[in-house]
């Protein structure tokens, strides 16, 4: 991290291309480790200006909190990240209007469940059919945020042996982007 706060992205290219020359994995995924912990101190940055300005029950603290779920996840800190899954559902259930988030935050906490315990088959399916619920929800509106969000989701459907399931989030997210009418001169 520079003086101000902010990652080196160059740096750390470089650091991480150095161990992939040397074909040295171990210290790859140390490089990546630190810049983990790093991005981490920065999501607890963020949070605290959030916190500060009262804006804990808006859409963008929510997404903070999923990304950061996400970066401790791959970390396996799996007790912190399902903190954070669960408090930026609640958040968007109370906000409203986002139903397809609220989706592939629940998949991806199934994700975290089977990690964590790969028998905890009764609780994975409970969160993919919530999340299933989201998906189909009438507050869903059928556009390119819908479509993304069902492409998004089908693979992990797909994961988790529900094809049929997946296929239907492919199909209708195929269907969504057939309804658009693209102009031209913006492809």
């Amino acid at each position: 991290m520079d003086n101000d706060g902010r990652i080196n992205i160059a740096r750390f290219i470089e650091r991480l291309d150095g161990c992939f020359n040397r074909n040295d994995m171990k210290a790859a995924r140390e490089c990546i480790e630190y810049w983990e912990a790093e991005g981490l101190r920065l999501y607890d940055q963020a949070a605290h200006c959030y916190i500060g300005s009262d804006l804990t029950e808006s859409y963008e603290y929510a997404a903070l909190l999923n990304n950061k779920a996400a970066a401790l996840n791959a970390l396996k800190r799996y007790d912190e990240a399902e903190e954070n899954w669960k408090a930026a559902i609640g958040i968007l259930k109370k906000v409203g209007l986002h139903d397809g988030e609220i989706a592939i935050s629940l998949v991806l906490l199934a994700h975290l469940t089977f990690d964590r315990d790969n028998t905890a088959y009764e609780k994975v399916e409970a969160l993919l059919d919530e999340a299933w619920e989201y998906l189909y929800s009438d507050d869903q509106a059928k556009d390119g945020n819908n479509a993304y969000v069902l492409r998004k989701c089908a693979p992990s459907f797909e994961y988790f042996q529900r094809s049929m399931e997946a296929q239907a989030l492919r199909d209708v997210a195929r269907e969504i982007n057939k309804g658009y009418r693209w102009d031209s001169k913006f492809i």
